[in-house]
């Protein structure tokens, strides 16, 4: 999708949005399913569950969108439009939808990583991606996905990455928009979490009439810090 096609979305949105609120994907406009279809249809051949991730994880945002100077409202659309079409196609076939992916961790980078939560707001984006999920899926788990809060030392990032990840799904929870959590654990060998601080920070999210989704798991057993 070039700024264009973007735009032609943006001009369109009127009658795009009918077909979207209609639970249909709009036609005239050029969608690559395949790399999806192909990871479905393997799920399904070995009897596999399916989680899928409804908000563009922010580094792999493309240059078209963040290049394009585009306002608020305008990125608004783009992720109805990016969100509803991507959930319409999969309805049923997730148990569980990323209703955004280290966002909270991001939030702050002046990066492509910290993206959305510049051009659109961390809670917002969020919250859109939610109300999709609710709208267009509403049998599959909301989940939030995040990572280092589980871990004592992360920079100088602690306590305060815990602490505005607490507040950020306790919102969430409240406008019943979030089921579930992950917290992923890419971990260093040579700096490994306590077992005490992981297990008092999963009980806090359980606290809160949450459940524990499985994480994401990587292991560095590189002798530099890898980030």
């Amino acid at each position: 999708m070039t700024i264009e096609d973007w735009k032609n979305i943006i001009t369109d949105w009127e009658a795009i949005k009918t077909k979207l609120d209609a639970g249909q994907i709009p036609a005239g406009i050029q969608y690559n399913w395949e790399p999806s279809d192909q990871i479905i249809k393997f799920a399904r051949e070995n009897k596999m569950g399916l989680r899928g991730r409804s908000l563009v994880w922010n580094g792999d945002v493309p240059d078209s969108i963040y290049d394009g100077g585009f306002s608020i409202e305008e990125l608004r659309k783009i992720l109805e439009f990016t969100i509803s079409v991507k959930l319409i196609k999969c309805k049923g076939l997730m148990y569980e939808w990323d209703a955004e992916d280290e966002l909270v961790l991001s939030d702050g980078s002046s990066e492509k990583w910290g993206f959305w939560q510049r051009s659109v707001g961390l809670l917002d984006a969020t919250r859109l991606s939610a109300k999709l999920i609710r709208k267009y899926d509403p049998q599959a788990k909301i989940t939030v996905a995040d990572d280092h809060e589980m871990e004592e030392r992360f920079y100088n990032e602690q306590p305060n990455l815990g602490i505005r990840f607490m507040k950020f799904v306790k919102t969430l929870k409240q406008e019943g928009l979030l089921d579930r959590v992950d917290i992923e654990n890419n971990l260093w060998i040579y700096d490994l979490p306590k077992l005490e601080y992981m297990e008092d920070f999963l009980r806090k999210i359980q606290a809160e009439g949450l459940e524990v989704s499985a994480p994401e798991i990587i292991v560095f057993p590189s002798k530099v810090f890898p980030y």
